[in-house]
């Protein structure tokens, strides 16, 4: 068994990379390019070098989203229900794109007034319903596997069930 689910990863960077990868055109859409003839060649510089760090600053973003995000899978991983719940699996599997797409948003967002920042905080909400919903189901599983077990390990032997000849002897009764 791998000790990172390469299937996860493979889809969080191709996320990743094609949300962000829109990042560095919405920035050049933003500056105003009629003027910039009249602009000194140092202010030219200065843009150039601010929109290369507005770029910069998702690439940052993408990979520290997924650091963070694989680090965590390979704890839930540990969880006694991951094997034993399909629904608590989806909905945390689930969880880890919406929370990619709302770190996009969040990300292109200008400022904390604009639609974008409040679509990204839609998206994160719905990421952490997922999330909830997921741990829920995890330990749900957990509690009726704890209980079943409990239950076969508790049952007694009747007379019934043991043939005479499995019977012990009168004297060890």
């Amino acid at each position: 068994m791998p000790i990172v689910d390469e299937n996860v990863t493979l889809t969080l960077s191709f996320v990743l990379t094609r949300l962000f990868s829109t990042q560095a055109q919405l920035s050049a859409a933003r500056r105003p390019s009629s003027d910039l003839a009249n602009r000194s060649s140092c202010k030219m510089k200065f843009q150039e070098l601010a929109g290369q760090g507005a770029s910069m600053e998702s690439t940052i973003t993408a990979v520290l989203l997924i650091v963070l995000l694989t680090g965590w899978h390979l704890h839930n991983r540990r969880h006694p229900g991951w094997l034993a719940s399909n629904d608590g699996r989806f909905y945390v599997l689930c969880g880890y794109p919406l929370v990619t797409v709302a770190a996009y948003w969040l990300v292109t967002a200008p400022a904390a007034t604009t639609w974008e920042w409040a679509f990204g905080n839609a998206w994160a909400l719905v990421a952490m319903v997922a999330f909830v919903l997921g741990f829920d189901a995890l330990n749900r599983a957990t509690v009726q596997h704890g209980e079943r077990a409990q239950d076969f390990e508790t049952v007694e032997l009747t007379n019934a069930a043991i043939s005479e000849g499995d019977q012990p002897p009168a004297a060890a009764r």
